[in-house]
């Protein structure tokens, strides 16, 4: 935003990082307010002032109001996004915010979405090369986020759980919900028609009989079983899931496991 308006001051700056402190991290209000816990309060910031900045040119700036907006980002913390069904949209507090306060619409966007949007729409084509460099570092955000994530409990397996979500969408796979409390977390899809059952657990042993339970679950559903693991698998664990044809993945590992298979059949056969 820099190229195309003025930097705040350094009392402008002290503004809004006071806002962003006092009001919108406690009140968990995107975006930024998973970046609470950065070393100074401007670092912190960061997130926010850019969506005002945003938000200031295209509603005081130049255009005054008479364009919508396009806001690509390689950020994949869940305070840019939501997920509905199957498709990783922007946070719909955003959007609504966005509206509110410019009365125009706005378009959040992954750089690979824009990408793949802009040949489709705009008929102009873009390099194999340029759309690999734009994964590969959509794959490093995924991997930075996860160095981010919290490390108390529940509150950390929940954001574990949205992690790896983001790492199938990212990779271009569907990802649909499950009943919660059922034996899996999601069901993640590609086009050629291939499903796989999601089991996230983060910091819990994963012993022989958690694995023989979920076999059941795979006989009985006849779709394959990924445990996508944040603790530790046990040597009689991992016997047992080679045995039964459970394919597992540390977490730390998805996103590069992904960005290395062409297909999810491909992904599932490379692993163990």
């Amino acid at each position: 935003m820099a190229r195309i308006g003025a930097p705040y001051s350094e009392s402008e700056l002290a503004v809004l990082v006071s806002h962003v402190e006092a009001f919108r991290f406690p009140n968990d209000i995107p975006p930024g307010y998973l970046d609470s816990d950065k070393s100074s309060g401007l670092r912190g910031a960061g997130d926010y002032i850019i969506w005002r900045q945003l938000i200031e040119y295209i509603g005081e700036g130049p255009s005054k109001g008479s364009r919508d907006a396009i806001f690509v980002t390689l950020d994949a913390k869940d305070d840019w996004w939501t997920t509905v069904g199957k498709e990783r949209r922007g946070h719909p507090d955003l959007l609504r915010e966005f509206y509110d306060l410019t009365g125009r619409r706005l378009l959040i966007a992954t750089a690979s979405s824009f990408l793949e949007g802009y040949q489709k729409y705009v008929g102009n084509s873009v390099s194999r090369e340029t759309l690999a460099e734009v994964e590969a570092a959509t794959r490093e955000e995924l991997s930075e986020a996860r160095l981010r994530l919290p490390d108390s409990g529940g509150v950390r397996a929940k954001f574990i759980e949205k992690y790896v979500v983001q790492a199938f969408l990212a990779a271009g796979y569907a990802v649909s919900e499950t009943d919660r409390g059922g034996p899996v977390d999601f069901l993640v899809s590609d086009f050629p028609g291939t499903h796989v059952a999601v089991e996230v657990l983060a910091k819990q042993l994963i012993s022989e009989g958690l694995i023989r339970r979920l076999h059941s679950v795979m006989v009985d559903s006849g779709i394959p079983i990924l445990v996508a693991y944040d603790g530790s698998l046990t040597f009689s664990g991992q016997a047992t899931a080679k045995r039964l044809g459970i394919k597992y993945c540390k977490v730390g590992d998805l996103v590069d496991r992904l960005g290395q298979a062409e297909s999810l059949m491909a992904f599932l056969d490379g692993l163990d």
